[in-house]
């Protein structure tokens, strides 16, 4: 009887450990939960990116970036949703390309002109004077629901 029930329990205690792995892995790999400003370069002439990342919880983050010519507004970029946390980021500018990598993937190539150019939705547009830290509070109102 005492056999029996050992196997039961053992059995039972599986889906347990199984989540209690998954729960592990999306807590490591996406800890400390936070939003926030994943990188930011400027070009001689003043040109602007910004990749900013917001936690929305299970799904977990949402990434985008941000580019301006000199002067002009901010204008929006899709690069991720349901992606894990973005821990280092690389913006690379040469010429009129941007090249913007997530650790040592490359994830987004585009030409700073077409990234810069005014949007046809001008919801997909902040302030040229924003800040960083502007962009990525609006960022987070805007994914964050």
């Amino acid at each position: 009887m005492k056999r029996a029930a050992i196997i039961v329990l053992s059995l039972a205690a599986i889906p347990v450990l199984f989540f209690l792995c998954i729960f592990g892995a999306f807590a490591f790999s996406n800890f400390p939960f936070t939003s926030n400003v994943v990188a930011q370069a400027s070009t001689p002439g003043g040109d602007g990116i910004c990749v900013v990342q917001t936690f929305k919880g299970a799904e977990p983050y949402q990434v985008s970036y941000y580019a301006r010519r000199a002067g002009g507004p901010w204008v929006w970029h899709y690069l991720a949703h349901e992606d894990d946390r973005w821990r280092s980021c690389k913006i690379e500018v040469s010429g009129d390309t941007l090249r913007i990598y997530c650790g040592t993937n490359l994830r987004e190539t585009a030409s700073i002109a077409a990234a810069t150019a005014p949007p046809l939705d001008l919801q997909k547009q902040l302030p040229r004077d924003f800040s960083a830290t502007q962009i990525l509070a609006y960022h987070v109102s805007h994914y964050r629901r």
